[in-house]
C-alpha cells in the first residue's frame, strides 16, 4: 500500500509514509527514510549510529487546489571511523537543501507557462520572487540544441519587439523549423554580433538564409559575421512600409480639406478584397482629391508592390520591381516618395531574394503575438532577465518540462 501511495503523490523513492493528515487547508505527509543505515560522505563506510533527528517541511505539490507538504524526519548519523567522530545528515534522492521538491518545481514550471507569477504564487503559497528566481535558475539549462537544428539548413529570423515602452528586445528564431532560439536583452548591434559570434561554427555554416526587417545595421552585422548567408527582406515589412507611405499621404491630404472622409480602411485594403460598394467609394475618393495626385500614385505603387509578391517567378517579379522604381521616379515630388524610393533601391537585391525560397518572418511575428499575450497575462515586467526567462519558458514543449528532472 505504501508503494501505491508514493506513486499517487509522486514522492521521491526511498521514503516510508507514516501518516497523511489535512491541517489548515494543507495536506501534511509525514515521511521518513526506509534505510536503517547511512553511508558516510567522508570515508564511504556504513554506519547505524544515530545522533539526533531533524524535521524538515518541503512544499511538494497541489491536489484539488490543496497544497501538499512533506514533513520529513531526517536522521543525523555518527561515523566512528575517524579520530574525531564526525556527524552528517542522511541524504535522500531527489531532496536537497531547498525547501521544495523537484515535483513542486516541475509543477510550478508547467503552470508558469500560461500564467503570471502572482497567480501561481497565490495558488502554491510561494512568493513571486522565489518563482522568478526558480525560472532564472532553470533558464541557464534551456539551451538551443544546435546539433539537432544543424541537421537541416538553418533559416534565421531576426526581428525586434517592445519589452517595455521604447525599450526593445531582439527575437531570434528558426523560421522553417519553427523554433524560438533566443530573446536578447536589447536591440543593439553589439548584442546581436556577440550572439552570432558565440554560435557553434558548424551551426554558422548551416545558416544559408537570414530573414529580417529593413534595418541596415542588422544587415551589415549579418554580412560581417555570416558572409555566406543570403539576406532576405521580410515581405510583411516591405508591404507595411508601402502602407505607411499611403497612410502618411492620406493624413496630409485629408487635413487640407474642411470636410474629412474616413478613407484609411479602403486605401490600405487590397484591391482584390474590396467589395462593390468599397470600389465605388474608392473611385469617389480619388475624384474628390484629384488635385492631390500623390495620393493615387501612393495607392497605385502599393498595389503594384503587392502584385510583385504574387508573381510566379523571380524574373517576373524583377520586371514589376523595375516598374515600381520608374513609377516613383516619374511621380510628383514628395518627401515620402523620396525616402521610400531610396529604401527600395538599397534593399533591391534582398527584396527579390524572397523569390528564391519564399521565406518570411511569419513565425517570428507569431512568436511576438504570443509574447504580447504573456505580457498582458503577467501585467508587464520590470526585470529584463525575468522577462526573458518567462518568455522562453512559454515556448518550451510541455513534454520537456515533464521529463526534465534537474529543475
Amino acid at each position: 500500500m505504501n508503494k501505491y501511495t508514493i506513486q499517487l503523490f509522486n514522492l521521491p523513492e526511498g521514503l516510508w509514509i507514516d501518516t497523511i493528515e489535512k491541517i489548515d487547508e494543507k495536506i501534511i505527509i509525514k515521511c521518513r527514510s526506509t534505510k536503517k543505515y547511512a553511508i558516510c560522505p567522508h570515508c564511504k563506510m556504513k554506519t547505524k549510529k544515530m545522533n539526533q533527528y531533524r524535521i524538515r517541511y518541503l512544499k511538494h505539490g497541489n491536489i484539488n487546489n490543496t497544497n501538499t507538504v512533506i514533513q520529513l524526519s531526517l536522521r543525523q548519523f555518527i561515523c566512528k571511523n575517524h579520530l574525531q567522530q564526525k556527524t552528517f545528515m542522511e541524504k535522500i534522492q531527489g531532496i536537497d537543501r531547498r525547501r521544495t521538491t523537484s515535483n513542486f518545481r516541475r509543477l510550478t514550471m508547467e503552470w508558469l507557462q500560461r500564467n503570471s507569477f502572482r497567480y501561481i504564487g497565490n495558488k502554491f503559497s510561494v512568493s513571486g520572487n522565489s518563482l522568478a528566481r526558480m525560472v532564472r535558475e532553470n533558464h541557464k539549462e534551456w539551451k538551443t540544441d544546435w546539433a539537432l537544428l544543424a541537421e537541416k539548413k538553418i533559416k534565421l529570423g531576426i526581428d525586434e519587439h517592445s519589452f517595455r515602452g521604447r525599450d526593445l528586445s531582439l527575437t531570434l528564431t528558426e523560421v522553417k523549423q519553427r523554433k524560438l532560439l533566443s530573446i536578447l536583452p536589447n536591440d543593439r548591434l553589439v548584442t546581436l554580433e556577440a550572439w552570432l559570434e558565440n554560435m557553434p561554427e558548424f551551426a554558422k555554416k548551416q545558416i544559408d538564409e537570414v530573414c529580417m526587417d529593413l534595418k541596415v545595421g542588422y544587415k551589415n552585422t549579418v554580412e560581417k559575421i555570416l558572409p555566406h548567408a543570403q539576406i532576405t527582406a521580410d515581405r510583411f515589412h516591405v508591404e507595411q512600409l508601402a502602407n505607411r507611405v499611403v497612410d502618411e499621404m492620406r493624413s496630409v491630404v485629408v487635413s487640407c480639406e474642411p470636410r474629412r472622409m474616413y478613407i484609411k480602411e479602403i486605401l490600405l485594403k487590397g484591391k482584390e478584397k474590396l467589395t462593390g460598394e468599397e470600389r465605388i467609394k474608392l473611385n469617389m475618393v480619388f475624384k474628390k482629391y484629384e488635385k492631390f495626385p500623390c495620393l493615387y500614385e501612393a495607392w497605385f505603387v502599393k498595389e503594384k508592390l503587392r502584385d510583385m509578391y504574387r508573381a510566379r517567378n523571380k524574373s517576373k517579379a524583377q520586371k514589376i520591381f523595375e516598374e515600381i522604381i520608374s513609377l516613383l521616379e516619374d511621380s510628383h515630388y514628395s518627401r515620402y516618395f523620396e525616402t521610400f524610393k531610396k529604401t527600395l533601391k538599397l534593399w533591391n537585391k534582398n527584396i527579390l531574394n524572397y523569390f528564391n525560397h519564399y521565406t518570411t518572418n511569419a513565425y517570428t511575428e507569431g512568436a511576438h503575438t504570443k509574447i504580447k499575450l504573456m505580457k498582458r497575462v503577467s501585467y508587464g515586467f520590470r526585470n529584463i532577465h525575468n522577462y526573458i526567462a518567462k518568455m522562453m519558458l512559454a515556448f518550451l514543449p510541455l513534454c520537456w518540462i515533464l521529463n526534465h528532472h534537474t529543475i
